[in-house]
């Protein structure tokens, strides 16, 4: 019975905290862009909820204003896979310009011939641009089994190259060797990855040989959009950064103002 009171008395709690949210949505909130498409500057009391967000997730913890690990689960496991916002296919087929940017940014330092982990490879749009940029050596883990399935459909070629794994990191990542990746990267993924995981980082760190590259969004939070300084993160990790670059639509009028407001960055793994 205690059992049951404790369990009753964290769910009171929580529908608490989320019918008072609606008074500090305005503060721990925060969009990537404006309405005119301008990246976001936060400033004031937003500055105060972004550096809050950042500090809470970065540290592991889940706010009381984002969804629980289940509730994630739950969300991601109830959209509606090829709908208009989660169509694989879309993916498989994304404008490119944004992996030439990557390719570029973290030239010289990771090679043609590096073995290159991406994870949340989704449908295959950044492996099969890599591979088309002479890179050889790729690999992939996505959650999605749908998502690889249309990767084996509309880029055999990748697929049969490629080494393709489906699980989820906080399963898959563990297993893997250290230093088994010359490099591993996220693209937007990151941003999705829960506090309770953050061990995922860790495991990254771990895998690389010699880089890790991160191309996300660190201001943006939301329910299940989760805000880190990623040089934080992996400085903590005893990465050191080797560069870092901003995309909005004048420094990077080529790509898809889908990532306006994403940061890229590249580390050198501690020791390696």
């Amino acid at each position: 019975m205690a059992e049951n009171g404790s369990n009753g008395r964290v769910t009171l709690g929580r529908k608490l905290a989320q019918r008072a949210l609606v008074l500090v949505e305005p503060y721990v909130y925060s969009e990537r862009t404006d309405p005119s498409g301008e990246v976001v500057q936060p400033r004031g009391l937003h500055a105060v909820g972004v550096r809050v967000n950042q500090a809470l997730v970065e540290a592991g913890r889940t706010p009381p204003w984002v969804l629980t690990p289940d509730e994630c689960r739950a969300f991601w496991a109830s959209r509606e896979v090829g709908g208009p916002d989660n169509n694989p296919y879309d993916y498989a087929h994304k404008d490119p310009a944004i992996v030439d940017f990557l390719a570029g940014f973290w030239s010289p330092d990771v090679k043609k011939d590096d073995r290159i982990l991406e994870l949340g490879c989704n449908a295959g749009g950044n492996l099969s641009r890599l591979r088309a940029l002479g890179y050889t050596n790729l690999a992939g883990v996505d959650i999605n089994p749908l998502a690889l399935d249309t990767l084996r459909r509309e880029h055999p070629d990748l697929a049969a190259a490629a080494d393709l794994t489906l699980g989820p990191f906080e399963q898959e990542l563990p297993q893997m060797a250290a230093g088994s990746a010359d490099c591993v990267f996220t693209m937007a993924v990151g941003i999705h990855i829960h506090p309770a995981s953050h061990l995922v980082f860790r495991e990254m760190a771990r895998i690389a040989k010699s880089h890790v590259c991160v191309l996300e969004s660190e201001v943006a939070n939301g329910r299940y959009t989760f805000a880190r300084n990623y040089k934080r993160v992996f400085e903590r990790l005893g990465c050191r950064q080797v560069r870092e670059e901003r995309i909005d639509r004048r420094s990077h009028p080529e790509v898809s103002r889908d990532y306006d407001g994403y940061v890229a960055r590249l580390f050198r793994v501690a020791g390696r």
